[in-house]
């Protein structure tokens, strides 16, 4: 699945995002969901919400392949995944984009790396509010 349905779902960073083009017309508002572990709460999420076009951010490969696995088996159409440093991804949302962002388990910081835990979260929480509504 990392290899045939990840490249479907994957967005893109090239370009600014138009968030209306990566989802089904009926989603009619977007959030974000950066460190999304297994994928429990963002699941729960698609599932109560239809309307909704969700983004899961996610770095980990093992988390990644449970959550292609949920999609493809329940044939979820509102999520969307991004597989890489979650601030990449903010700097390519139009700001007041979003409705909901759910900050859960964010990668701390790259091995090795000396920034702490709690300045990378606060960056994510800084970056994370320009694209809020």
């Amino acid at each position: 699945l990392v290899h045939q349905l990840l490249p479907q779902l994957r967005v893109s960073v090239d370009d600014r995002l138009d968030l209306s083009t990566l989802f089904p017309s009926r989603c009619t508002s977007y959030a974000l969901e950066i460190g999304f572990g297994g994928g429990e709460h963002l699941l729960h999420q698609a599932r109560l919400h239809p309307e909704i076009g969700f983004i899961g951010c996610e770095p980990f490969v093992n988390g990644m392949a449970k959550m292609l696995a949920a999609i493809d088996h329940e044939g979820i159409d509102n999520i969307r995944l991004f597989d890489a440093d979650a601030l990449r991804l903010l700097g390519k949302i139009p700001p007041r984009s979003l409705a909901r962002v759910f900050l859960l388990y964010p990668d701390p910081c790259p091995s090795g790396a000396s920034t702490s835990a709690a300045s990378s979260r606060i960056r994510l929480s800084l970056q994370s509010r320009k694209s809020l509504k």
